[in-house]
């Protein structure tokens, strides 16, 4: 078992932290098996504080170090020399321990090896020239120990020749026409992670050519001086470069895939975080629907109505760009349009049949993944795949945060080549970015989907089921002894994140533990506030003001601004969907110099950002045309003006550039909007994943 104090002590220095405080936090994460979020939350005193990111790369120090002596307990049970097992022993990375066990793998037989059986003192040799010494062998003893000499070589010097390799450039120099990287060539070292992905994905379709021969021979002439020439030619070509380059390439990609990730994360957390739409409609009544449209051209627009409550699904139709839409006397709060294809069409059909009510544009990337899936047939096994997408385009305005975490991660749309970072990668950047927000956020337990209560912290599906088999609840206690009468560990780590509005007690509202509630309502009496103005605080949401709070001083958990409700209220008021006026929807239409307004930002990566301007194709702001100004808003949802600069019917490419109108002087909106990617979604529009 991994020591707590080796692994406080490696990791002391990175996270600029107390070893006591690590060990703490190690002893709580690891021994006692609580959630990040519960130590972030609820046990900051004895951490120092550390914030979840910094909880995790505890967590993550630990398990490498489980791996570690694990690794080294198998590898010394197979290693009998003395010397070696000492130098394993003492080896502090994994890395470190497959360098010293190579030599001892057991393998197939090489030619070095058939020089040795041939020549017993070619061994000899080779090590006597390896290490400085000279020697001059003849003949075919001369070749068995170039032989040698070559795999020793190979051994022992790929990490000093690997920065001359990385300093030179990689080319491609075969492939296919009109394929992004064809005739690309660039320092190794200088290659974004965004292409080392691209690369990587069409590797079979790509030869690619890796250069610096002359300067690792170069090098290789200095560290291994009294070794012919000939060896090192025959060492680097054969056995040498092969091995160097397989690790730069390996390493380059795994590099590229974390910052996939990572983008993935920021991206989702943007999408994660979108507000609910009905505190922001006027017309808020329990009777209140939104009818909800998956866009189509062959096929209609799919249509669904749904309670604006609860998200309940009442009638579903079908229409098509030809027919008026009929509305059934329901009563329509809003509608939500998917920006797939032929959303302008649909937009269209809506405005003519209530033009006075508020439209929005979801984002719809995975709701064809949803539709078929085994969880969208447990929950709508009497509607047709077909009007799913509808139903999840819908819910996905009313709940946007109980919807995504439906999705596989790759099918969100949002990130850089998230399809070529491994899924499990994704799932675990996913969850963690999903117990952030729970943490920030809280879920309603009474009405949370399955789907978002198994993201919670602590909570399998086994227990999602038992809490929504008994729900509703009227309070947490009763959570406890329905659900968790006799484990009471994981009710201790979930609880603080599972709200219950409305219920017999009002701090059940609110991120305040159930461990704290005595000395909370001792404060809360203390300083004057009655459980009425609580309760009006949990529907309003937020926290106590300035003159509260000063009287709150005793408890500072009760002055968390964030204290009530659902802080996902306080981002600015959803935008409007604007009147459709652009006749343009497709690529072949536009030409550079038209301007699009209110284009949405519907990705963000590396290399710049995607935008929907209500074409059939994503354009490419690229970060040259931005980066350096002061713009801070282009993250996934914003709304910004954008002009043509190039258009590419070719290889379906448009290029964009930052417009800005003399009277706006770059004041962009950053009101969010729920819109979705579904443009790098699906493998038919692979052209324009090579555009990035």
């Amino acid at each position: 078992m991994a020591s707590l104090v080796r692994v406080a002590r490696r990791i002391a220095s990175e996270l600029r932290c107390e070893e006591d405080l690590l060990i703490n936090a190690l002893r709580l994460l690891t021994v006692e098996k609580k959630s990040v979020p519960f130590v972030a939350r609820y046990r900051g005193e004895i951490t120092g504080h550390l914030c979840p990111d910094s909880l995790r790369r505890v967590v993550h120090a630990w398990e490498e170090d489980e791996r570690l002596l694990k690794r080294k307990q198998y590898v010394l049970s197979k290693v009998h020399i003395e010397k070696i097992r000492k130098a394993i022993e003492a080896a502090e990375t994994l890395a470190q321990v497959e360098e010293i066990y190579e030599p001892y793998k057991s393998r197939k037989k090489t030619k070095a090896d058939e020089a040795r059986e041939q020549f017993p003192q070619a061994e000899d040799i080779a090590h006597d020239l390896c290490q400085g010494k000279s020697a001059n062998p003849q003949g075919d003893l001369r070749v068995a120990v170039g032989l040698i000499c070559a795999e020793i070589i190979s051994k022992d010097a790929i990490e000093k020749v690997r920065k001359a390799v990385e300093r030179a450039k990689l080319r491609v120099i075969s492939a296919p026409e009109h394929h992004t990287y064809r005739n690309y060539e660039r320092r190794i070292s200088d290659i974004p992670h965004h292409a080392w992905l691209a690369i990587a994905r069409d590797k079979s379709d790509l030869r690619l050519s890796f250069g610096g021969d002359e300067d690792v021979l170069r090098l290789l002439s200095i560290f291994y001086s009294n070794v012919p020439q000939e060896f090192l030619v025959d060492a680097w070509k054969r056995l040498l470069k092969s091995k160097v380059t397989k690790r730069i390439f390996d390493a380059k990609v795994s590099q590229a895939k974390e910052e996939a990730a990572d983008c993935f994360a920021n991206n989702i957390q943007k999408l994660l975080l979108t507000p609910p739409i009905r505190r922001f409609l006027v017309d808020e009544s329990s009777t209140s629907n939104i009818l909800a449209i998956d866009p189509g051209f062959r096929s209609g627009h799919k249509l669904a109505y749904l309670r604006l409550i609860d998200g309940t699904i009442i009638d579903t139709a079908t229409i098509y760009d030809s027919q008026q839409i009929k509305i059934k006397n329901q009563q329509i709060a809003a509608v939500a349009v998917g920006d797939g294809q032929n959303t302008h069409g649909a937009r269209r059909i809506i405005q003519q049949a209530l033009p006075k009510i508020p439209i929005f544009v979801v984002r719809e990337a995975g709701a064809s993944v949803y539709s078929a899936s085994v969880l969208a047939q447990e929950e709508l096994p009497h509607i047709p795949v077909a009007h799913r997408g509808a139903v999840a385009i819908g819910r996905r305005l009313l709940d946007p945060l109980s919807e995504y975490v439906k999705v596989e991660p790759s099918s969100l749309g949002v990130g850089m080549y998230q399809k070529d970072a491994l899924s499990h990668i994704l799932e675990k950047r996913l969850d963690e970015v999903v117990e952030d927000i729970v943490a920030h956020v809280g879920v309603d337990v009474n009405t949370a989907s399955p789907s978002l209560l198994c993201r919670v912290a602590g909570i399998n599906k086994k227990t999602a089921e038992k809490l929504r088999a008994n729900a509703p609840f009227q309070s947490r206690a009763q959570i406890q002894k329905k659900v968790f009468p006799k484990d009471t560990d994981t009710y201790q780590n979930i609880i603080g994140f599972l709200r219950i509005v409305d219920g017999i007690e009002p701090l059940d509202g609110t991120r305040i533990h159930p461990d704290d509630y005595k000395k909370a309502r001792a404060v809360l009496t203390q300083a004057g506030v009655s459980n009425k103005y609580l309760c009006q605080l949990i529907k309003q949401g937020g926290g106590f003001d300035a003159s509260i709070n000063k009287r709150l001083s005793e408890f500072p958990a009760l002055q968390d601004p964030e204290l009530c409700g659902d802080p996902r209220h306080s981002i600015e008021l959803l935008n409007r969907a604007e009147e459709v006026q652009i006749a343009k929807t497709r690529l072949d239409e536009c030409q550079p110099g038209d301007i699009f307004k209110s284009a949405i930002v519907s990705n963000v990566c590396a290399f710049g950002a995607f935008i929907d301007c209500g074409l059939d194709k994503a354009g490419l702001l690229h970060i040259s045309r931005y980066r350096g100004q002061s713009i801070n808003n282009i993250s996934v949802g914003a709304t910004i003006d954008v002009r043509v600069e190039s258009v590419d019917i070719e290889r379906c490419r448009l290029g964009l550039s930052l417009h800005v109108d003399d009277q706006s002087s770059g004041n962009f909106s950053n009101n969010k909007r729920p819109r979705d990617e579904s443009s790098y979604d699906d493998d038919k529009i692979k052209k324009q994943r090579h555009s990035t």
